[in-house]
Order: C-alpha cells, then structure tokens, then sequence
C-alpha cells in the first residue's frame, strides 16, 4: 500500500508541475546553504537560458539590469534574515532583450526547522508593465491638458474623489 501511495504522490506532483510550467509560470529553489540555484524549463526560457546551459547565482545576477542587481540581493536576505516570503519584480535582459520577470518565493525549513532554501515561482511581467507604462502616458497627457486648458476643469473619479485639477481651476478655487 505504501508504493502504491507514494506512486500516486509521484504521479499527481508530476500533474501539478506540468500544469504550473504549462500556464507560463516557472518554478525555482535556492540552496541556502550552496547557492546551488534550480530553475524549471519555464523559468530558463524566462531568462534566455538553455536547458544545457550551467546555472549558477552568479549568472542569475548578472542577468539582470545592473541597478536591480542590489536590490534583489536584499529582497533575497531579507526572507533569510527573518522569515517570510520573497516577491521581486525586475528587469533583466535575455538574448539582447529587456524584459520584466517577477520572482515570488519563501522560505524553507529542513524537519529541524534550519533555514535551507528559497523556492517559489517566476512569470513574465511585460504584458503588465506595458499596461502600466501606457496608464502613465495617459495620465501624463491628461495633466498637460489640464495644465493648457483655459477653462476650470476638476477630474472626479467614480467615487466623487477629486483626482486631477487643471491649472485655471487651482487659481479659481485657491488649490495649490
């Protein structure tokens, strides 16, 4: 009974794998104590490294923009330092190009309860990074027309929240 169970777990871990990397995320683990660093297929190809490719934490922080790279490293010791979990988005460059990955992992404890690894999952950002950089492009170009506009003209949202005021409104009303 005992091989049958332990068959059934292989087989459902292995269902739950294939169904995390098919959905696009990756998966990842940090030995604490080697900085031996494991990445799934997903996760590799998030990075633009091969299967065939060695791994190292080395590598890992040389793929990402130079002014994240500190960063990251503090996000990673903080989990370590004091438990927790670990969530990171940044940007690295993979074949020639920038893109944003984000990290989200915890800590992991051996049975004696020592701090042995980070693991967690990685997905591609871009897609909402690229959201995010057009609702600011849009903001920007909504404040310079109410920064132009001659008229009073207040910006209220859905929930009657005064958002954005033009500039002839701040002189009418005395906003600063």
């Amino acid at each position: 009974m005992t091989s049958t169970t332990s068959s059934d777990d292989l087989v459902r871990d292995e269902r739950f794998r294939l169904g995390i990397e098919g959905s696009g995320l990756g998966t990842w683990d940090l030995d604490l104590s080697t900085k031996h660093l494991t990445w799934s297929t997903t996760t590799r190809r998030l990075f633009g490294i091969s299967n065939e490719d060695s791994l190292s934490y080395d590598l890992f922080l040389s793929l990402l923009e130079p002014a994240d790279r500190e960063r990251t490293e503090q996000a990673i010791r903080r989990p370590v330092e004091s438990g927790g979990y670990f969530d990171i988005s940044y940007r690295l460059r993979a074949s020639g190009v920038v893109h944003w990955v984000r990290l989200r992992g915890s800590l992991v404890k051996d049975q004696d309860g020592m701090r042995r690894h980070l693991s967690g999952i990685a997905l591609d950002i871009d897609e909402e990074k690229e959201l995010e950089e057009a609702l600011r492009t849009r903001e920007r170009h909504l404040q310079s027309i109410l920064e132009t506009i001659p008229d009073a003209m207040i910006v209220i949202d859905g929930n009657g929240i005064m958002q954005f005021f033009s500039s002839a409104a701040k002189r009418q009303f005395g906003y600063s």
